[in-house]
């Protein structure tokens, strides 16, 4: 059985988006399922901004388009050789695309 995967949104996109978005559309941002992104919320591990409006929370687009972009600019940064020269970065942006924090997880 096969699961049909969200595109991902790209980062135009996400530049249109409302200021705060739901769980669900941060999750598509970050190629993430809804429950790992809550878990990251729940302890406190969210790689982004949230807010809390009652019992919903949203996340504020603009930490969502600073940790992509960074992502995107470490991505073609690790993809340099040593002599200077870049090489191609794949449609995923590598393995960049997921980062850590400063515990070494998110």
């Amino acid at each position: 059985m096969t699961r049909d995967m969200t595109r991902r949104p790209t980062l135009d996109e996400i530049r249109q988006w409302p200021a705060t978005v739901n769980v669900q559309r941060a999750a598509e941002a970050l190629g993430v399922s809804r429950a790992h992104l809550y878990d990251a919320i729940n302890q406190n591990r969210c790689p982004a901004t949230v807010i809390f409006v009652g019992t919903r929370r949203r996340v504020v687009t603009d930490s969502l388009l600073a940790l992509l972009e960074d992502s995107s600019r470490l991505s073609f940064e690790a993809s340099k050789s040593p002599n200077g020269a870049s090489t191609a970065v794949g449609p995923d942006g590598g393995s960049a695309e997921r980062r850590p924090t400063s515990r070494g997880h998110w």
